[in-house]
């Protein structure tokens, strides 16, 4: 049977795409860069002649050999590039599988396995996937090299410990120290705020700059992404949602499109309502559709929640969207409670 064959849509992002041939119990290895000294591994298990959904499970082995550095590099160079981060800079940040006319991802999760004292094997999974199905395997690897993630480190490191700062923000009373060069070319917005203020009057000449529409948990996520691309604290319940709307305030478009990736793939019965409300008055049409989607796929939970209600009082237009999508049945039942009769 042919291996599967994996596609990089972007630097570090790497597609396969499985079909119901690749879905059975045995081994696959895929190679999906060239600096893979070994192969990825997919696992499929199921029972013989079982109907019911395979567990794929994804395992890479890493090598023990040294990282090399150019000819005539330092000894202490090539040790430091070898200390700590030996097996970590193969893995990827995130794996997830996407199946054929569903729009959420199945992530999975990396498993700690106590028993590799040699730190030498990586699991993910393992999660369900139907046999009648075809889907695609994600897997993201980031940022790539450890030169990038040396600096984003070190960048990190000069936010964390307010070393050299030049401009403070008073986010409504408390004050975050950062870096003109960084916050400048990152924000037009925050630019035209950072040039020309006023200086504290100190040695340092500190540009102080008041932020008062922002929460300061909100802003410390947002300079944070500045420095680092990454957001902390973005499970935390609401903080998707708060966020984009300070990246709107201050033009920072892959935050905004950071934060609609998180609400997507945190997509479920409990909050696709308030997906769909806040996706529709951001006009945030993508995740508005696959909120649609959701809802109408899983409509006997979605409707049974609590807030159900409050969509068909105050959002008509939405459930109205819904019922079009749905069976005839159905919609006549819907359009009925929409309009209250």
């Amino acid at each position: 049977m042919p291996i599967p064959t994996s596609h990089e849509v972007r630097p570090g992002l790497f597609l396969i795409h499985l079909t119901e041939n690749d879905i059975k119990k045995g081994e696959q290895n895929v190679y999906l860069r060239k600096c893979d000294y070994y192969p990825y591994t997919l696992i499929f298990e199921c029972l013989e002649g079982s109907q019911e959904p395979v567990m794929l499970s994804l395992i890479k082995c890493q090598s023990n050999k040294m990282k090399t550095l150019p000819v005539g590099s330092k000894y202490s160079d090539l040790a430091r590039a070898n200390q700590g981060s030996k097996y970590e800079d193969d893995q990827p940040e995130f794996v997830w599988i996407l199946h054929n006319k569903e729009q959420k991802p199945t992530h999975l999760k990396l498993q700690c396995n106590n028993d590799d004292v040699a730190n030498t094997k990586r699991t993910w999974g393992p999660v369900k996937c139907p046999l009648d199905k075809t889907f695609d395997l994600w897997l993201d690897f980031g940022t790539q090299t450890l030169g990038e993630k040396t600096v984003l480190n070190e960048w990190a490191n000069l936010l964390i410990q307010q070393d050299f700062t030049d401009v403070e923000f008073n986010v409504q009373g408390e004050l975050m120290g950062a870096h003109s060069p960084i916050i400048t070319a990152s924000s037009s917005v925050l630019a035209s705020l950072v040039r020309g203020r006023p200086t504290k009057g100190n040695k340092k000449s500190v540009k102080v700059v008041h932020i008062g529409d922002v929460e300061p948990q909100v802003f410390q996520q947002v300079l944070h992404y500045i420095y680092t691309g990454r957001i902390p604290l973005i499970e935390e319940d609401g903080m998707a949602e708060r966020l984009f709307k300070a990246a709107d305030t201050y033009g920072l478009e892959s935050l905004k499109e950071e934060c609609t990736r998180f609400v997507f793939a945190d997509l479920d019965e409990h909050n696709v309502v308030d997906t769909l409300i806040w996706s529709y008055k951001n006009s945030l049409f993508s995740l508005y559709d696959s909120a649609l989607n959701f809802a109408v796929q899983n409509y006997a939970r979605v409707s049974s929640q609590p807030d159900w209600q409050n969509l068909i009082d105050n959002h008509p237009q939405i459930c109205l969207r819904v019922s079009q999508l749905m069976d005839p049945f159905v919609s006549y039942t819907l359009a009925k409670e929409t309009r209250g009769t």
